[in-house]
């Protein structure tokens, strides 16, 4: 993100003044299958970097504020709304719309369970991982932005949040995931750059999860005592708090520490290269996190299950799409471990 964004482009009172042409719009930047604006100068930069640092800083009831004031941009009739339960009920041609809306920054899937037989609509800040979009039903999700006009809404928006961020200057990691995603498109899949994946993957790693340990120690290429493996990464699990997936895997699967693996592999892991990663457990780290950059298959996903089966292990698989919504999600301030947990969830649901 530009310096400030611009020193916050002047508090956020010029950004009209900004005229510069882009070649994605507002909407692509929330939208998970497209890319981030690139031209840091652009009038649609500055009110994008404006509305994220505003999403991270934001409790969930002020995002919820913004959200029916999008909807009074919208000319929308609001049958009524209730501020501590999120919830919003529309007037439609086809009847009464009741919307639940999940901005806070804790998105377990346990808080949603019911919720598919109460709420018509689910409004999100950037797309869940599927376990709760399955929960919720993919029909059902929708997104904030999908709410703005931006040939018409963005002024009006500007000038909604920049009183609220007036005296709030730009957190320097705003930005950091969206770095992260551009050097991650940048390498190339296959043995020609595994060095430069493995160095990218750490930096994620802490980036998506230092703050839920209390303190970040790992090792890189880390031996085990008899110098016959090599882990690439050995991080030392000592949870922030005892409620964490970090702690629950230390209290469940004996894991003192995390083995980190990451794959540049150009296809998906399949049952060979998948148990390959096997013979790095012991009473000690009982999980695996694989980064890899096309996840697994079919008969890699059946070792899966049968690691947590017959010898209680864990093995998660992070491929590149999860990565890039996790960071995405970081970047909005969202506790990305939930999608671990319902990872777990998925394999526990089918032994």
């Amino acid at each position: 993100m530009h310096d400030k964004i611009l020193t916050l482009s002047n508090r956020l009172g010029n950004l009209e003044e900004i005229d510069k042409d882009v070649s994605e719009s507002l909407l692509s930047i929330f939208d998970c299958d497209l890319q981030y604006t690139s031209n840091i100068f652009s009038k649609e930069h500055c009110y994008f970097s404006a509305l994220q640092i505003f999403y991270k800083v934001s409790d969930a009831d002020q995002i919820f504020l913004l959200f029916l004031y999008l909807l009074q941009l919208n000319k929308t009739e609001i049958k009524c709304h209730d501020s501590e339960k999120l919830t919003v009920v529309l007037e439609t041609n086809e009847g009464e719309e009741t919307i639940f809306c999940c901005f806070t920054k804790d998105l377990s899937t346990t808080k949603f369970r019911g919720f598919e037989e109460i709420y018509d609509k689910f409004i999100f800040l950037t797309r869940p991982d599927d376990t709760t979009t399955n929960l919720l039903g993919k029909g059902k999700i929708s997104y904030i932005h999908s709410y703005v006009d931006q040939q018409f809404h963005m002024e009006a928006i500007n000038y909604y949040i920049k009183d609220k961020l007036d005296n709030i200057l730009p957190d320097k990691t705003v930005s950091i995931g969206r770095k992260l995603i551009e050097n991650l498109a940048l390498i190339e899949k296959g043995k020609k750059d595994w060095n430069k994946y493995e160095n990218l993957c750490i930096e994620i790693f802490s980036y998506l999860f230092s703050d839920s340990f209390r303190h970040l120690s790992f090792e890189k290429q880390s031996s085990t005592q008899d110098n016959i493996h090599r882990r690439d990464l050995l991080v030392n699990n000592i949870p922030k708090s005892s409620n964490t997936f970090w702690s629950d895997i230390k209290s469940l699967y004996g894991s003192n520490a995390v083995v980190c693996e990451f794959k540049n592999y150009s296809e998906q892991l399949n049952a060979d290269t998948f148990f390959n990663t096997t013979k790095y457990i012991n009473t000690n780290n009982r999980l695996i996190l694989i980064f890899s950059r096309m996840g697994c298959d079919k008969s890699a996903c059946e070792i899966q299950i049968k690691l947590m089966r017959d010898r209680k292990v864990l093995v998660l698989v992070l491929d590149d799409t999860m990565i890039v919504n996790m960071l995405k999600e970081k970047d909005l301030g969202i506790d990305v471990l939930y999608r671990l947990e319902n990872l777990k969830f998925e394999i526990e649901k089918k032994i």
